[in-house]
């Protein structure tokens, strides 16, 4: 409990670890920040859409974030699956 005011709380911290982001299968000439995240029985393919930017994965793995830091960008978290993307960023559930 805080002594000014009052309340108790928690804070929930992840730190993001950057990974390479190696494309798979891409297009001839063409590489992407593009990273799998595996969760279970599914897997979220992520990408900013471009050759730019990295893509970041929590510490606990649960969680991935791509960006070039100019506005394309995809998030996905093993509970909600792809949950933003902006920009030419991608999310995608790979088939099964």
């Amino acid at each position: 409990m805080s002594a000014t005011n009052g309340r108790a709380g928690v804070v929930l911290m992840m730190a993001l670890i950057p990974l390479g982001c190696a494309p798979q299968n891409p297009a001839p000439g063409v590489i992407y920040a593009r990273f799998d995240l595996e969760c279970g029985s599914k897997t979220y393919t992520l990408s900013t859409g471009n050759s730019r930017g990295e893509c970041r994965k929590a510490s606990d793995g649960k969680y991935v974030l791509c960006s070039d830091g100019a506005g394309n960008e995809a998030r996905a978290n093993c509970e909600g699956g792809c949950v933003t993307t902006k920009g030419a960023g991608s999310c995608s559930v790979k088939p099964m």
